[in-house]
């Protein structure tokens, strides 16, 4: 990225697979903590990775133990 002179910002982020997507989402709204955004990949055999990126990483952790 940095050779083809892209902007990026490394960061911190969530993620969780099979599934578990809507349950993470769920918890993060009732606890009040922003979701910038999330993202989804499969490898098209059954599994996925559900990505959230949020301000207060370490509060999210603690909510999810």
């Amino acid at each position: 990225l940095r050779a083809a002179k892209i902007a990026y910002e490394p960061r911190t982020v969530l993620c969780v697979t099979s599934g578990e997507g809507g349950k993470l989402a769920r918890i993060l709204a009732d606890a009040k903590i922003n979701v910038e955004y999330t993202y989804a990949s499969t490898s098209g055999k059954g599994e996925s990775t559900a990505v959230f990126a949020v301000r207060d990483v370490e509060s999210a952790l603690k909510l999810i133990g």
